[in-house]
């Protein structure tokens, strides 16, 4: 019997009638692509023609251009009227929004209509192509010979021999492999699925699409799918046991580092067994008006259809209940050994699982302390890395194993790579890296150099496009209230990919590594980088001695240490006339403080990009615009989101 643990069974439904029978494009091919290949398939595969992307280069598309009218989106009824104001191409139509990383104000998210081309042609053969490359093992295998290979693919049958050679076992038993699990963002409070006029209307961040598209394309693997805030409960861990042989897990990576932690799953367990007492203890005193306040969020709206206590029945859900009735009393009774048996086990659970995960943004001690967990060696990581964008889709992603440290550019859209003012198709361009910008079709008309707000490093172009896993957000202007304290005042300027008058900062991760790894600093706080008449860079380093000779000592020691840092060569030089300020009483953060959003975001009031922190931040105290010039190109970025 399958096993299925959601959040929304209801929802998983219409993804399931919606993909049933759509195959996508087969992925096996792009592994051989040359450059010729490559260009060829993106021309085919979207429709569009070479000569159409040169006529436009020169066009920008940003997306709140093609975004749908938030305005009417983002309230929790909606009208008939409203509805098909909307001019929708589907009437049961499935709309993803972004996740409001540059602000908290739901307003101006961006939504975006999922068409039936762009969920075939886009979204399932992305996602196929992901997960069948992380179900499976064969295609690790040592590659054909290459006259082999030259001959199967001059006849246009280089898949069926690599098949029929390797995999066809494989792929027929592909959605018995084993299960899936998945962790995604609370929902927005208008989020899921709503009946209005006899449609369905259905609403949910682009992170989650791409979870619910997995899991109608294998309807035979167990899986559990819950949200991020309930990764640490006892029942979660639990149910997750429970699934048999893992084959995949899709979660964000520091999920699994705090599974490793053995304080916050207890602080989780106790969490989730105080509600249960305390709702407990409401239906045996039958507080009737607090338990209706506990539940009535799931009545307010009288259009959305909730799911919540229509729960599946699930073949094991007796052995489950009794399971979780006897590690309740086992961790009451001793809390460390049973969350340290907990955990063994679940690193014995997971030891065979690959992980499907962006990686951007871990540094050295957070990938040891994953490959402990995880079980890998170094070098031998079972990992998929991916970059989606909910304006693009499936754009890259770690599909060939036996080159795991470099994604592969699946040729679903086209891209092109633009940097110091020039645009090329990335298989010719002639820089490193650069800005992406993404055409596509969207039904029957193309959208050109869709500016993504994303800076890419392309590593080979010689083949198939392959670039880095780290994928760096270009700087955009903060729009969320913040406190300020012992700073400059000015616009903030967040991300990991910054342009300044003189000199570029191509990945603020370095900069921080650089200076966390050899001085004493505050992780709660970010390197300030104050651009004024003279750039200062500010660092949280506590002084042992509160002397003005330790300053100035220290902080000649930390641009002595930047200096060697693996940081761009123009940095390298600007860096000399910084003025480099200690000083680790100084505050950049949200109004109410990172709890209060926490909170807003799991109930669905903010969007979760603005619980995103950044490792540097600018702050323009001269806005001058002179001074600004290219400093950060902000109207453009400042309303691109990240998933």
């Amino acid at each position: 019997m399958k096993i299925e643990y959601d959040t929304n069974y209801l929802l998983q439904n219409i993804f399931n009638k919606k993909l049933k029978g759509i195959g996508g494009i087969n992925w096996i091919n792009w592994l051989y692509y040359d450059n010729k290949d490559y260009e060829e398939a993106i021309f085919k595969n979207t429709g569009i023609e070479e000569h159409q992307i040169m006529e436009n280069i020169g066009k920008t598309t940003e997306s709140k251009e093609f975004s749908l009218n938030g305005e009417i989106l983002i309230n929790e009824t909606i009208s008939n009227d409203q509805f098909q104001n909307l001019s929708l191409n589907d009437k049961n139509p499935i709309l993803i929004h972004t996740s409001g990383t540059s602000g908290g104000d739901l307003s101006k998210l961006k939504w975006f209509e999922i068409k039936n081309d762009s969920m075939k042609n886009i979204w399932v053969s992305g996602i196929k192509a992901i997960y069948d490359s992380s179900f499976l093992d064969w295609y690790t295998k040592p590659a054909l010979d290459n006259n082999i290979q030259n001959n199967a693919k001059n006849n246009n049958n280089i898949n069926n021999i690599y098949m029929d050679e390797y995999a066809k076992k494989d792929i027929e038993s592909i959605n018995t492999k084993g299960a899936m699990v998945f962790l995604i963002p609370s929902g927005l409070h208008i989020d899921g699925v709503f009946n209005i006029g006899g449609n369905y209307l259905t609403r949910l961040y682009g992170f989650e699409l791409t979870q619910r598209i997995a899991i109608a394309l294998y309807p035979k693997s167990n899986y559990f799918i819950d949200y991020y805030s309930n990764a640490y409960n006892l029942s979660t861990i639990l149910k997750i046991l429970s699934l048999g042989d893992i084959a995949v897990i899709a979660v964000p990576y520091n999920v699994i580092l705090n599974w490793n932690n053995p304080n916050k799953l207890k602080e989780g367990f106790k969490r989730e067994l105080l509600n249960i007492n305390e709702l407990t203890n409401l239906i045996e005193n039958k507080d009737s008006e607090n338990l209706k306040s506990n539940t009535q969020d799931s009545t307010k709206n009288n259009n959305k259809i909730n799911n919540n206590f229509n729960n599946k029945f699930n073949d094991n859900n007796t052995e489950f209940y009794n399971e979780f009735l006897s590690y309740k009393a086992k961790f009451e009774q001793n809390p460390e050994k049973t969350v340290k048996e907990l955990q063994n086990l679940l690193k014995d659970k997971l030891k065979n699982a690959i992980l499907i995960s962006g990686t951007t943004y871990m540094i050295k001690r957070q990938w040891d302390e994953l490959r402990s967990f995880m079980g890998w060696k170094k070098g031998q990581e079972r990992l998929t890395n991916v970059y989606i964008g909910s304006e693009i889709g499936p754009f890259s992603a770690t599909i060939n194993k036996a080159d795991n440290y470099r994604q592969y550019v699946m040729p679903l859209t086209i891209p092109l790579l633009e940097r110091k003012n020039n645009r090329e198709l990335l298989t010719r361009s002639k820089y490193e890296y650069g800005n992406l910008l993404i055409s596509k079709m969207d039904e029957d008309y193309p959208i050109y150099n869709i500016n993504t707000g994303d800076v890419i490093t392309l590593l080979d172009k010689k083949r198939i496009p392959k670039i880095s896993g780290e994928i760096l957000r270009a700087n955009f202007k903060v729009n969320l209230d913040m406190i300020v304290k012992n700073l400059p005042k000015g616009d903030i300027i967040a991300g990991d990919y910054f342009r300044l008058k003189d000199f570029e900062i191509v990945n603020s991760k370095e900069i921080t590594t650089c200076i966390s790894d050899k001085f004493k600093m505050d992780k709660n706080s970010p390197i300030i980088l104050v651009n004024s008449e003279k750039y200062k860079l500010i660092v949280p380093i506590k002084l042992e001695k509160d002397k003005a000779t330790v300053q100035l000592e220290l902080a000649q020691k930390v641009k002595e240490e930047l200096e060697v840092c693996p940081i761009d060569e123009d940095l390298k030089k600007a860096l000399k006339d910084f003025e480099i300020e200690l000083n680790e009483d100084i505050a950049l953060e949200p109004k109410g403080g990172r709890e209060e959003l926490l909170k807003k975001v799991k109930s669905g009031e903010m969007p979760k990009g603005v619980l995103k922190k950044w490792n540097l931040y600018v702050i323009n105290e001269n806005n001058d615009k002179e001074n600004n010039d290219k400093e950060n190109e902000n109207n453009k970025n400042e309303n691109k989101d990240t998933n």
